[in-house]
């Protein structure tokens, strides 16, 4: 599938796309310049935003000018809130000939997304869920075993003491902490959970298999001073590793497997960091494979895949958002892999102290100055997805 873009900032058309290529299986998004009267490349579907072509307000001659761009193709249309000129002539037709046209008023959500595009008839492309893990699990077949390491890992090995320095509470979450510990070697390991029961890490190949419940695992997840006594083995060979996986039950890729672990071992809480620190994204996080993944997260990962960003940064551009759900994501996108951490100097409220003091003292407004505009892509970004 194809989705050509139009009109769409360039924040929002990141998180954008992150959202097409989990929802629609092998979906590439190109980006088209939003000039009026110019033809939008082929695509599957266009999704236009309707002002940046200065095509607003519908008229006749306006209605003219969005078929002329969309040369005939299927089309999402974004229009600005409480704007229903587009909103009753879209619904009250929805097809121009063999053309299916949807409309979406600004802000939107994943969900509010996914239906209108669904109303295309785009959603035979949609990803398929996981299949569930096998009752049994047997040996790994070849392409398993010949399976390159997967590139997202080794940011864990890097960035695991600046986890720890950044949030140190993480040492009283012992199941956590002795499998990061595991992982850090990069050798495979079996750990003896209970008399029955046992994990295999394997960090070359990049998953773990178990045989035991996601309840259980959740419950020595919160109660992690019970994994002290846990005991660890290395796994010297394949063939060993052939041998203990006929006990297992279940596989789970290591980077979603991690993301649940540790956000099952925080909890409701997170201990504010103990200085600032900029997250590098090297891969967008397995979302597709993890249940219960937010709005927020999406919006963080869009911006922090484009470039490094800091907590007081990140904080600085989602005000409205709760700090400790930001603290969040940049911990679970370490240690599943997907980023790579570097400690910065200054902790967080020093740093916003420090530039606080630099900025020169705000003057008086001058009379019947304008109060100053928010950008609306950014209050739109606030809810986007």
């Amino acid at each position: 599938m194809i989705a050509a873009l139009a009109g769409l900032p360039a924040r929002d058309a990141a998180a954008l796309k992150i959202f097409l290529g989990m929802a629609f299986k092998g979906c590439h998004v190109v980006q088209a310049p939003a000039t009026p009267g110019l033809a939008l490349p082929r695509a599957d579907v266009c999704i236009v935003d309707l002002a940046a072509l200065g095509l607003a307000q519908w008229s006749p001659k306006a209605e003219a000018d969005l078929l002329l761009c969309l040369g005939g193709q299927h089309a999402l249309l974004l229009g600005a809130p409480g704007n229903a000129t587009w909103q009753d002539k879209v619904h009250a037709t929805g097809r121009h000939g063999a053309q299916r046209l949807a409309y979406l008023a600004k802000p939107y959500g994943r969900d509010a997304m996914r239906e209108a595009l669904d109303s295309l008839g785009l959603g035979q492309a949609r990803s398929p869920a996981p299949t569930p893990a096998p009752a049994a699990l047997a040996a790994p077949s070849p392409r398993d075993t010949a399976a390159p390491p997967p590139p997202t890992m080794p940011s864990v090995f890097a960035s695991l003491q600046a986890v720890r320095t950044l949030f140190p509470d993480l040492q009283r979450h012992a199941l956590l902490g002795k499998l990061l510990d595991l992982l850090a070697t990069g050798q495979s390991h079996e750990l003896r959970l209970t008399l029955h029961q046992a994990l295999i890490v394997h960090p070359r190949q990049g998953w773990v298999a178990h045989n035991t419940s996601p309840e259980v695992l959740a419950r020595l997840a919160q109660q992690g001073h019970t994994a002290i006594a846990m005991n660890a083995r290395a796994l010297d060979s394949e063939d060993d590793i052939q041998r203990r996986l006929v006990h297992m039950t279940a596989r789970d890729n290591l980077d979603t497997f991690f993301w649940r672990l540790a956000n099952d071992s925080l909890g409701q809480g997170l201990p504010a960091p103990t200085r600032d620190a900029e997250l590098r994204l090297v891969c967008i996080p397995g979302f597709t494979r993890i249940a219960g993944v937010d709005d927020l997260a999406l919006q963080l990962a869009a911006i922090c895949l484009r470039l490094p960003q800091t907590l007081s940064s990140l904080r600085a551009a989602f005000p409205e958002a709760d700090p400790g759900a930001i603290d969040r994501f940049v911990l679970l996108a370490t240690l599943c892999g997907a980023g790579r951490l570097r400690l910065l100097d200054t902790p967080p409220r020093a740093r916003h102290k420090a530039r606080a003091e630099r900025r020169p003292a705000p003057r008086a407004p001058k009379p019947h100055s304008p109060t100053p505009h928010r950008g609306f892509f950014r209050a739109m970004l606030q809810k986007l997805f």
